[in-house]
């Protein structure tokens, strides 16, 4: 199989696991939400607040220099197991040891107890990354799709059992733990390669020092993401943090399920030809063609009923999200395509240059923010938008000049896209127009005709001028494009 069909179908696997996993996530917790209080997932929102945190800390980037580099040893791949392992000890250890000082943060104590439970989960997964690490690297996304359904199966299994046996907000935390260890025992039995009782950290240096730049971004990338919500959570309040966390999910959610899924598959396949710039080029641009074909009008529909969405959807009580949603969606369809770079730039060892950019996303975003809070969430939201109009043309520039892709080569990728796109929004906003001037209608008719004339301009638009990349995109799926 020629690596492009393997990238198409790793695409096709990752994309149908984020979809099938957020199916069973959305059925497990309507099941859980008639049997548990607010309060239990309250409790565990705390506590996904602290491990998340900790997941990023969790393997120094080791994973992803695993994934990076052409040829692992045994003696390689055995000193990085137990380096993981140790790692995972240590983490779990200090969350154990601090479990008493989060729950004080909290205001809740009984986080303490469920803290020190969940902390042994660091460990146990330490026990399987390495392995996650390799079948990434091998391209076996079919066997990690599986992997993926069978550990949220489990989960909800598991979590709404021990609900109905009234275990209240335990009952989540058994399914979260549950989930992690049916995730490590599969890894280790579909593993293709076994650590030996080997120690050799001279071994491990590159990788040490490739990682170390991947954990340094990681750490600024999340603070940098988290500076908004802080500083609204702490001078505007609860309420208007409620209302910018909604709008910033709406567009976040299409855009981190489509690019995160391309993402996961297009690092170890531009790390097989990372030499190469040519090969990896012009796959890139293949990347960002598509997926700007399925963001780009997903953020102009998104933006232009973003009014009747949100009152249909989620109540006129959430009408300050609308203009903040607007607002983020012009943001989301660049961001769709931005979010792509770090795979490009790990694949050709140069994480680096992500780990720069964040430094510099923490000073932008933080400058931004602590400005526009004055003018409340509106003024955080346009902060966020010149923000990214600063960072993402930078760290994009810096990635196409490492793969010698020019930027009239690279912008002619969205032509058909941004037409598109624009006529959604122009098409959608006469249409709204008309109906509210002929007569009144229910804000969700106008949001199922609106979404219909969308999907049909947009439609016509690449039957009739975009007809090679329909050809292109079916080909690719046949598999008949060979490296």
């Amino acid at each position: 199989m020629s690596l492009t069909t393997k990238t198409v179908m790793g695409v096709l696997w990752r994309g149908s696991s984020n979809i099938l996993v957020t199916i069973l996530n959305f059925a497990i917790l309507a099941v859980l939400a008639r049997i548990l209080k607010p309060s239990d997932f309250g409790l565990m929102a705390m506590i996904l607040v602290v491990t998340g945190f900790v997941n990023i800390l969790a393997d120094f980037g080791l994973s992803a220099a695993i994934i990076q580099k052409l040829n692992i040893t045994r003696e390689q791949l055995s000193t990085l197991f137990y380096l993981n392992l140790l790692l995972g000890a240590i983490l779990t250890g200090l969350c154990f040891a601090l479990s008493d000082v989060f729950a004080d943060f909290f205001k809740h104590q009984e986080l303490a107890g469920l803290l020190k439970v969940i902390s042994l989960t660091f460990l146990i997964s330490s026990g399987g990354q390495v392995f996650d690490s390799l079948l990434q690297k091998e391209m076996c996304f079919g066997l990690l799709f599986k992997i993926d359904i069978v550990e949220m199966i489990i989960y909800g299994a598991v979590a709404i059992a021990f609900a109905l046996w009234g275990f209240g907000v335990w009952s989540l935390a058994c399914g979260f733990i549950m989930r992690v260890i049916v995730r490590v025992l599969l890894l280790w039995i579909t593993a293709s390669q076994r650590p030996g009782f080997i120690f050799n950290l001279k071994a491990v240096r590159g990788y040490l020092h490739f990682g170390m730049y991947i954990f340094g971004d990681r750490v600024l990338n999340y603070f940098s993401r988290n500076l908004d919500n802080i500083l609204i959570g702490r001078m505007l309040g609860v309420k208007a943090l409620g209302f910018y966390t909604l709008a910033y999910s709406l567009m976040l959610m299409p855009v981190s399920k489509i690019a995160s899924s391309v993402s996961s598959v297009i690092f170890p396949a531009f790390s097989i030809v990372q030499h190469d710039n040519k090969k990896i080029r012009e796959g890139y641009l293949q990347v960002v063609k598509y997926i700007s074909l399925l963001t780009f009008p997903m953020m102009a529909g998104l933006f232009a009923t973003a009014p009747e969405f949100i009152i249909s959807v989620y109540g006129s009580k959430w009408q300050p999200s609308i203009l903040i949603l607007q607002i983020f969606c012009l943001v989301g369809a660049v961001q769709s395509v931005v979010t792509t770079v770090g795979s490009v730039q790990y694949a050709k060892g140069r994480p680096d240059l992500s780990f720069k950019w964040s430094c510099l996303a923490v000073v932008v975003n933080a400058t931004a923010f602590i400005i526009g809070v004055r003018w409340g969430i509106l003024g955080v939201t346009c902060a966020y938008m010149i923000a990214a109009l600063v960072l993402d043309p930078t760290i994009q520039g810096w990635t196409n000049r490492l793969i010698d892709l020019r930027w009239p080569e690279f912008l002619k990728q969205f032509t058909i896209q941004a037409k598109g796109a624009g006529l959604i929004i122009i098409a959608v906003l006469t249409l709204k127009i008309l109906l509210q001037k002929q007569l009144e209608v229910a804000p969700l008719f106008v949001l199922m005709a609106s979404v219909a004339v969308g999907v049909l301009i947009y439609s016509a638009l690449l039957f009739f001028t975009g007809k090679d990349l329909l050809i292109q995109g079916a080909g690719y799926l046949r598999g008949k494009i060979k490296k």
